[in-house]
């Protein structure tokens, strides 16, 4: 027994000299093997009299189908005063119709295994269902009645301002909903899709009403089919369940934007754009008592979308898109992530860091993201900007940036492989009226992506954002003065904030 345990331990101890010993032997970790091939899916489009495009990918692996109608009138479309009432009305859509109760909708779904669900983008709002193909055509009647004979009955309404109030009050008193609040109006001068308690108390009936009447409508709007069904059934549902439907007033003929600015003009701003100081502005929101701060880098990239226009034509992906999809990646794009490795893993300030962009056709959105004590928020400020500057000044090697383009090719691939989110990829095309012949270019446009594009990309267009703290002010108050002598630091009380504001206060 002695003698076996002995023998025993003896080959433990040379697994493990042998573990350590490779571990101590490798410095970096190995590059990303060559990406594996990706089925790209045919996308088959054609059209309605009365404007509704009808797209489908048809894939016959699984007897499921997602279905989504896309209308080109997202939070963009607001003004702060009706902040939120894009996602109300999308929201209220199924919460009753000229025929069924909202709680009749919800059993009938139910009774089908299927669901329905909304959500609303910068440009855009959509109402999905995911059912089985075998139930598709019950499911298809009550997603169109949802879609087309909502009454908003004035019960739901007030029961989804009360909810949706309460949500509000509740995220306001969290740092990082209210850094990204926040950085909506002070930063991209647009509003939050949640709404404002403002605007959320003085939504009416009226108000959603009008709203439907004139954005949800076919002309100018995609119904999209993923999954278990062909063209030839798809566009059978789409006439049946909506070729009657008809628009109100508004026309859409061709490119749905134009550029009126010459290209001059479009230089001299964007020359303007880079030469700014890194810093613009910077803003505290005060929230006395919080047991974090949130920190966050903001800017609008000027002329930084993810088009390029072809005036009738269908538009192409923009030559600037590539890079900069992955020097977000190299910068903020998951755990291995610059910000990540210095924020969160070399220093133990966070949890976690990020960054985002948020991309349009035209001034897309970019943040960085972060939580930590209220001691470190000046500390995680002056790393962030680090970083930034570095991405600016100097190429990254392969080293760092083979694995990110690796990543991206990976979560591409990951995209295609169920319908849910297939069908995300291929709303997010016509979205912005891009052909879905782009899909095929993806792979190899992010791995023709130069260090020197990287460098140029952020060099142009991350100058001249806004630093937003939203903290204990009173913690970090002296540490923040001291490291940034001569910024002027804006301080507006958390309780005191109103958006509609231009100095934020009420």
């Amino acid at each position: 027994m002695r003698a076996h345990s002995l023998a025993s331990c003896v080959t433990l101890f040379f697994v493990l000299f042998a573990f350590a010993v490779s571990s101590l032997g490798q410095e970096t970790p190995p590059q990303p093997s060559a990406p594996r091939s990706v089925k790209i899916p045919v996308v088959t489009e054609r059209k309605l009299p009365n404007g509704l495009t009808v797209v489908v990918v048809e894939r016959h692996g699984a007897p499921l189908i997602s279905v989504r109608m896309m209308f080109n009138s997202g939070v963009t479309s607001e003004d702060i005063a009706s902040a939120g009432l894009v996602k109300m009305t999308t929201n209220l859509l199924s919460k009753g119709t000229a025929t069924r109760s909202a709680t009749r909708i919800a059993n009938d779904i139910e009774f089908l295994g299927a669901d329905i669900s909304t959500s609303v983008a910068l440009d855009s709002s959509s109402v999905s269902l995911g059912v089985t193909s075998d139930k598709i055509g019950p499911a298809m009647t009550i997603f169109a009645d949802v879609i087309r004979r909502p009454t908003f009955p004035a019960s739901e309404i007030k029961l989804a301002q009360s909810q949706a109030i309460d949500e509000l009050t509740y995220n306001l008193k969290q740092p990082s909903f209210l850094a990204n609040y926040v950085a909506t109006a002070y930063t991209f001068n647009g509003n939050p899709a949640s709404g404002t308690p403002e605007s959320l108390k003085a939504m009416k009936r009226e108000d959603i009403l009008e709203f439907f009447k004139y954005n949800i409508e076919p002309n100018g709007a995609t119904l999209l089919f993923v999954g278990d069904i062909s063209p030839t059934q798809a566009m059978a549902l789409a006439r049946t369940h909506f070729g009657t439907w008809k628009s109100t007033v508004r026309t859409i003929q061709g490119n749905p934007v134009s550029i009126t600015e010459t290209a001059g003009s479009v230089q001299q701003r964007k020359d303007a754009d880079r030469d700014q100081p890194l810093v613009k502005r910077m803003l505290v929101i005060d929230l006395p008592g919080s047991g974090q701060a949130a920190v966050s880098y903001a800017k609008q990239l000027q002329f930084a979308g993810r088009v390029d226009w072809n005036e009738g034509k269908r538009a192409t992906i923009d030559k600037e898109y590539f890079p900069g999809v992955v020097m977000n990646s190299l910068l903020g794009g998951g755990y291995s992530s610059r910000l990540n490795q210095e924020i969160r893993i070399k220093r133990g300030l966070s949890y976690g860091a990020g960054s985002s962009i948020t991309w349009r056709a035209y001034d897309s959105r970019f943040s960085t993201r972060t939580q930590t004590k209220n001691e470190s928020a000046p500390e995680v400020v002056e790393l962030v900007l680090e970083e930034l500057k570095r991405l600016a000044k100097s190429n990254a090697t392969a080293v760092d940036v083979g694995p990110r383009q690796a990543a991206l090719i990976g979560d591409f691939g990951r995209s295609l492989e169920t319908n849910s989110s297939m069908i995300g990829v291929v709303a997010d095309l016509y979205d912005l009226w891009l052909d879905p012949s782009e899909l095929d270019r993806y792979m190899s446009n992010v791995q023709s992506v130069s260090s020197d594009q990287i460098r140029a990309f952020a060099a142009q267009h991350l100058n001249g954002g806004d630093i937003i703290i939203v903290g204990d002010y009173s913690i970090f108050k002296d540490d923040l003065a001291k490291r940034f002598p001569g910024m002027k630091i804006d301080v507006v009380k958390a309780d005191e904030l109103d958006l509609s504001k231009d100095n934020l206060r009420k």
